[in-house]
């Protein structure tokens, strides 16, 4: 991937893979760039994949930006819970059981864990807070 449109400054990947240079190049844009942190990984993201599927998880520590290529799902967990049971173990568990009233949670995966909830396929760049998919 070290491509003349793919200069690197002050962050250095500490191996040799692409995914660690891409996200190098990614905090580079995002030091360097004023602007909507969506909008600018959105754009990069499209150039780097270019050479190849891409996908990532990014946090500031409050929000997560996700782009989704390939092979990135989500799941909004939320009360009222419901029974979950795993694609692969046939094993069920009721959320009620062990999830408090108020807790929300997004998971993000490769591909659906379960088989009775509203797994949606990640296109693009989203981003996440406080257990919400959040649109801004």
């Amino acid at each position: 991937m070290n491509k003349p449109e793919f200069r690197l400054g002050d962050y250095q990947p500490q191996g040799y893979t692409d995914s660690e240079y891409a996200f190098c190049y990614l905090l580079e844009k995002l030091t360097y760039k004023s602007g909507n942190i969506r909008e600018i990984l959105q754009a990069e993201a499209r150039k780097i994949k270019q050479y190849g599927h891409f996908n990532f998880l990014l946090s500031d520590g409050k929000t997560l930006f996700v782009y989704g290529d390939n092979s990135l799902y989500f799941v909004q967990r939320k009360a009222p819970f419901r029974t979950v049971t795993l694609r692969d173990e046939q094993y069920s568990v009721d959320l009620n059981d062990i999830k408090k009233p108020d807790e929300k949670a997004v998971l993000i995966a490769t591909e659906p864990l379960t088989e009775n909830e509203d797994w949606k396929r990640i296109d693009g760049c989203k981003m996440f807070r406080d257990g919400e998919e959040r649109g801004e």
